[in-house]
């Protein structure tokens, strides 16, 4: 069975980052026609968008998109073994090619892989 830990911080930081494009773009019908919610609200626009599914289709779609087309899926897999991995890759090239950067993030006391898997794991049963 997979489990997709830290999936929900991801779809949590979309729904908040895209809100408010949603709703500047679709009065001015510039949506994506995959989102079907937004021409249903379209048609009768008694509803405020706010209240309708349009958001969280958008999030949906983009979610699909960064796992399926960018093939992200295998990052959120049990254990986390991929994410785990690019994130001391990830520290690892900070060290070797911005160490000034590096220094700055240990002078600050800050993990440089800015992600606490350990923890996310701790808190999800397996």
């Amino acid at each position: 069975m997979l489990l997709w830990l830290g999936m929900d911080y991801v779809v949590a930081h979309l729904l908040r980052v895209l809100q408010e494009t949603i709703e500047w773009n679709a009065p001015k019908d510039r949506l994506p026609s995959c989102i079907k919610s937004a021409q249903t609200w379209k048609e009768n626009q008694n509803v405020p968008l706010h209240e309708t599914e349009v958001v969280e289709e958008a999030v949906f779609h983009v979610m699909h998109k960064f796992l399926t087309t960018y093939n992200l899926r295998h990052m959120y897999w049990p254990e986390l073994r991929c994410l785990k991995t690019c994130c001391r890759v990830f520290a690892m090239l900070i060290e070797k090619k911005l160490p000034v950067l590096a220094d700055h993030f240990n002078h600050h006391d800050l993990n440089s892989k800015f992600l606490d898997v350990y923890h996310c794991q701790s808190n999800t049963t397996l």
